[in-house]
């Protein structure tokens, strides 16, 4: 019989894993490194019991792994090098992010070390926007709102798309990076897809939500609010994903009233 053993990066919840969730249950062992603290729950099942769950507060998860590799003496190729080192670029906003910490700092130049190609590094994160994203980015623009609360400005947007589009967290940054706001709430809603044995039941939609704040906001934790509803991440840059048969603009603002309440404390 085939022996697996998986690792995570940055996933414990199984909905985020499609069917791949069916392999971690399988698995003769499962890791599951963590940067995000507890503020998400792990519902991963393992039926040989054999899933150990690594939570450091480090910028990047990548940053993690590292540190096991470069203290276990274990050698690397130039492109893993560069691989894990982009992971860190992206995790800590080119180490700009206010999560980062000196662990990711010298785990990145362990990296260098190790030959990363930054050259490589540099030319995918420049390409970060498909077109996908640049017409989520002009959609979302035109859909900014913005309240001031105490002080605080506070941007939300809500757009809708046929199906679900990756890498949204970039174009969330680069909304809050272009605009004058402090704070944002960046809100995707799509359909999905339905099975045939699905076909007589409520379509349902899935809310992809992505905050982001500037570092000088110091009286919210976007982490903490969206793992009310099962999202998570960190105070200045948290995510969620929601599949639900409500309408999903009632999601929204729940959401979105507590963020208010948090900036009005």
């Amino acid at each position: 019989m085939l022996s697996i053993d998986i690792m995570l990066h940055g996933i414990r919840r199984k909905d985020r894993l499609g069917k791949c969730a069916r392999w971690v249950e399988l698995a003769e062992s499962v890791e599951v490194y963590d940067h995000h603290g507890a503020a998400a729950e792990c519902d991963l099942v393992n039926e040989k019991g054999g899933i150990t769950l690594f939570e450091e507060k480090v910028g990047a998860a990548t940053t993690m792994i590292v540190e096991k590799l470069r203290d276990g003496n274990v050698h690397i190729t130039q492109s893993e090098a560069t691989l894990m080192a982009l992971g860190i670029h992206s995790d800590t906003g080119s180490l700009l992010f206010d999560c980062t910490g000196p662990r990711d700092v010298r785990a990145l130049a362990w990296l260098l070390e190790c030959g990363a190609n930054l050259k490589a590094v540099v030319e995918y994160k420049s390409s970060d926007l498909s077109g996908e994203h640049l017409h989520c980015l002009n959609e979302g623009l035109r859909a900014l709102k913005k309240e001031k609360l105490k002080e605080v400005v506070f941007g939300h947007c809500t757009i809708e798309t046929e199906e679900f589009i990756k890498g949204l967290s970039r174009v969330a940054q680069s909304i809050i990076e272009i605009t004058e706001i402090d704070v944002l709430m960046f809100t995707v809603i799509n359909d999905l897809k339905q099975k045939k044995k699905e076909q007589n039941e409520p379509l349902r939609k899935q809310i992809s939500a992505i905050g982001r704040s500037r570092p000088l906001v110091k009286n919210v934790d976007l982490g903490e609010v969206l793992s009310r509803w099962g999202g998570g991440g960190h105070a200045r840059a948290a995510a969620l994903t929601v599949r639900t048969e409500r309408d999903p603009l009632e999601i929204v603002e729940d959401i979105l009233d507590a963020v208010r309440d948090e900036l009005m404390e």
